[in-house]
């Protein structure tokens, strides 16, 4: 889990410069009973808390650290780094279009739609022209 609405800033000690892109803080601040740390990703003043919920591939710290570094900078859509891992931006760019797609449909949430009516609703679109500009990437 990766805090979005939340960031920290660390300074060098004694230089009062910002710190380095790559930089990993896990100690000190961090809680002792959970696997989480602080990743400066490479934008100024943006050092996200990431917080191991659950781990099933039983992943190291410092795996989970260095992975988190490498998906902040497979971003597809620019040639900016992120300050939060590319599969967080692509599954808030699906919900706002899911929601807003839905929100467009008025549906009566008193009586739901059926599973299967929900999935036509939100069936992906197909042609990159009718997509909203919000998902689609370079052409």
């Amino acid at each position: 889990m990766c805090s979005r609405n939340h960031h920290q800033e660390f300074t060098k000690p004694v230089e009062g410069e910002r710190i380095d892109c790559g930089t990993i803080v896990d100690s000190g601040v961090t809680s002792p009973d959970q696997m989480e740390f602080y990743l400066h990703s490479g934008n100024p003043g943006s050092c996200r808390l990431y917080t191991i919920l659950f781990d099933d591939n039983n992943l190291t710290i410092d795996e989970w650290e260095m992975l988190s570094f490498y998906l902040c900078h497979c971003n597809h859509r620019s040639s900016r780094v992120l300050d939060f891992p590319a599969p967080l931006l692509y599954s808030s760019l699906s919900f706002k279009a899911a929601r807003s797609k839905l929100l467009a449909c008025n549906i009566d949430w008193e009586t739901p739609p059926s599973i299967d009516e929900l999935v036509e609703i939100l069936e992906p679109v197909t042609n990159r022209d009718d997509c909203p500009a919000i998902m689609t990437g370079p052409r």
